[in-house]
């Protein structure tokens, strides 16, 4: 690729780009949701909240699957 083209260069990283954008979404949306819930749960729903990711697959399969580029 000509790099001073950059008519073809913009095309290129348009296309690079667009198929990102709704994985990054959904990457900052499952980041601010975990967030309010590791750091905003009320004290009586600490230690609930505790078993339920230190016991379950929970945060594994919503990383997991992402990371893969999955659903």
């Amino acid at each position: 690729m000509d790099l001073g083209d950059h008519a073809a260069v913009r095309q290129a990283l348009d296309a690079f780009e667009a198929p990102r954008k709704a994985h990054t979404a959904r990457q900052s949306q499952h980041a601010y949701a975990f967030g309010q819930v590791f750091h905003h749960a009320p004290r009586a729903l600490r230690p609930i909240r505790d078993a339920i990711l230190d016991r379950t697959p929970l945060m594994q399969k919503v990383v997991g699957t992402d990371a893969e580029g999955g659903q």
